[in-house]
């Protein structure tokens, strides 16, 4: 990604830090997206993209039909260079559903069992009461660390605004109260 996102979680332990800390810690919006996930060790939309492109390229075989004959090596090619990652995804999703869903899932998979939750863990300690949080994505690890459950997560296409105790979700809504 050319360099677009830090590879490593801060210390913010550090002398450095001690200041942003003391401020964060008297109460403050925090706010945080996809580079959160990125530090756990999930993939970016586009690095995705070029996943599942592959994962159809090694599962080509399963392909019914015309849709194997369309899905060449030009076309995978074409798909992961393409700038609109969103019709990526549903070029291969009208493709073959069965495919993509199971391809996703066992991305997903992958990063889940490579992700760590340092970076829950700081932001954790900055869940002292005071603290406002926003996200624009929920993962997997953000979900298992801070110990919110599939029951309670519900994810709507449009901007469904959902506030709950200190956290807001813009895509995704906690159905059930959660005190964390």
């Amino acid at each position: 990604m050319n360099g677009a996102f830090a590879s490593d979680i801060p210390d913010f332990g550090s002398k450095e830090y001690e200041n942003l800390l003391n401020v964060l810690r008297k109460g403050t919006c925090v706010f945080f997206g996809a580079g959160v996930s990125k530090l756990a060790g999930y993939c970016l939309w586009e690095e995705l993209k070029v996943r599942i492109v592959d994962y159809f390229w090694d599962n080509k075989n399963k392909l019914l039909g015309a849709n194997r004959t369309l899905f060449d090596l030009s076309l995978s090619k074409n798909l992961k260079n393409h700038t609109d990652t969103i019709e990526a995804f549903d070029y291969l999703y009208f493709l073959d559903k069965s495919l993509f869903y199971t391809g996703i899932k066992k991305i997903f998979y992958q990063d889940e069992m490579k992700s760590m939750s340092k970076v829950y863990q700081e932001l954790n300690k900055l869940n002292n009461g005071k603290n406002f949080f926003i996200t624009t994505n929920i993962d997997r690890g953000f979900e298992k660390y801070l110990g919110i459950t599939k029951d309670q997560i519900a994810i709507f296409p449009s901007l469904n605004y959902m506030i709950n105790d200190n956290y807001i979700f813009p895509s995704a809504t906690i159905k059930i109260p959660v005190s964390i």
